[in-house]
């Protein structure tokens, strides 16, 4: 026993992660696989509580400066939940959320500690909630409560990687999980990609990274941008009753974390294809033909 413990502990070292806690080490497996992968467990994402166990939520959304002039993104509503993870994980890879052994989300990060704590998913900033935040914050943290107070455990695994982007586009691509929406886009800043196969994790590059699927990557950006620009200016503006928003293509840049990919933003929203699937009317734009400053001016129909 005392070697079988032994050796995976020594595996949970290579994969860069802590032991689990010792009050839920018999009721967790230490490793899980996802999509050919290696995943290490790092601990169990408990919403903090009242003192008579109650799940604690939150709406911060009062307390941002510019509430009302600011439309609230399509996560920004809430409620939210509070929780942290341990400190000491300081290390990029590919991350995952399960319930009962069901893979729910996957995510990339640089630093998993810093990603899950308090200025990401462990505690809702206000200005996260509304439109150019990270709605993305704000959907994974309702999600976590909404289990929690539906009885369902989320627990948090761990792959450590230098291609991080590329492994979370593969798996995405491969597995679907429910939470991470309903298109899995690989990474397009990327000049690799991610083949997981029996024989283990190759990455692409040069040549064979453009023979598989530049084009196909081109056309998921835009819709990937598309969507984004729908559901952060256009969706929440419909709600509130406005009946025009502006977009900005600096914002919606920024909003994605692209890199040098204006052109495709410009080009994805001067499509009349955005203005039929969203049901909006150009009335007017400015700026550049392509450029950050690029802004248009949409009436929102009902």
């Amino acid at each position: 026993m005392e070697s079988s413990h032994a050796h995976q502990m020594a595996a949970l070292a290579i994969e860069g992660c802590v032991p689990p806690a010792a009050d839920q080490m018999s009721l967790t497996p230490r490793t899980i696989e996802i999509g050919g992968v290696q995943f290490a467990w790092v601990c169990r994402l408990d919403p903090e509580r009242d003192k008579v166990g109650n799940i604690r939520d939150f709406k911060p959304q009062a307390r941002y400066k510019n509430a009302d002039r600011v439309p609230i993104n399509r996560y920004g509503a809430g409620p939210f939940c509070r929780f942290r993870i341990p400190s000491g994980f300081p290390f990029s890879g590919v991350y995952a959320l399960t319930i009962g052994g069901e893979i729910r989300y996957v995510g990339e990060c640089v630093h998993l500690s810093r990603r899950f704590g308090p200025q990401g998913y462990g505690s809702i900033q206000p200005r996260n909630c509304f439109a150019g935040g990270q709605a993305t914050n704000c959907k994974i943290n309702n999600l976590i409560l909404t289990s929690a107070i539906a009885g369902d455990a989320v627990d948090l695994w761990f792959h450590r990687t230098d291609h991080r982007k590329e492994l979370e586009a593969a798996l995405i691509a491969k597995i679907s999980p429910p939470w991470n929406g309903r298109i899995a886009i690989q990474d397009v800043n990327s000049t690799k990609t991610i083949v997981i196969s029996t024989t283990g994790i190759n990455v692409l590059e040069g040549k064979d990274q453009q023979d598989n699927g530049r084009a196909a990557m081109t056309g998921q950006l835009a819709e990937r941008i598309r969507r984004h620009a729908n559901e952060a200016f256009i969706e929440p503006a419909r709600r509130a009753g406005r009946k025009e928003v502006v977009i900005v293509a600096g914002d919606v840049h920024k909003d994605l974390r692209l890199e040098s990919r204006m052109p495709a933003v410009c080009g994805a929203l001067d499509t009349q294809k955005f203005q039929t699937e969203y049901r909006v009317v150009l009335t007017k734009r400015t700026g550049p033909h392509q450029g950050s400053t690029v802004t248009w001016i949409f009436e929102v129909l009902p």
